[in-house]
């Protein structure tokens, strides 16, 4: 059981890594900017839409930024190499 535990926080720390979340601060803030500006303050449920939508937007970022890693490795690598 304890083998089992370490293996999936092992996981989590890598996907936590991947999806780089700490990066994910202008992109949300842009977002919810966007969408409570168009939406206004005349919903009674504007907490609840904001929710859902800041939801939808991270788990569209939790799945490019992997996506760009994954494709941009290449030239990630050789930018190291030339600083």
């Amino acid at each position: 059981m304890k083998h089992v535990l370490q293996l999936v926080a092992s996981r989590s720390v890598s996907y936590f890594r991947n999806s780089r979340v700490l990066e994910w601060r202008a992109y949300i803030g842009i977002a919810m900017f966007g969408f409570v500006s168009n939406l206004g303050f005349t919903t009674a449920s504007i907490l609840l839409e904001s929710f859902k939508f800041a939801l939808t937007i991270a788990f569209y970022l939790a799945f490019s930024f992997p996506v760009n890693n994954s494709f941009d490795s290449e030239s990630d690598v050789l930018r190291k190499e030339r600083a």
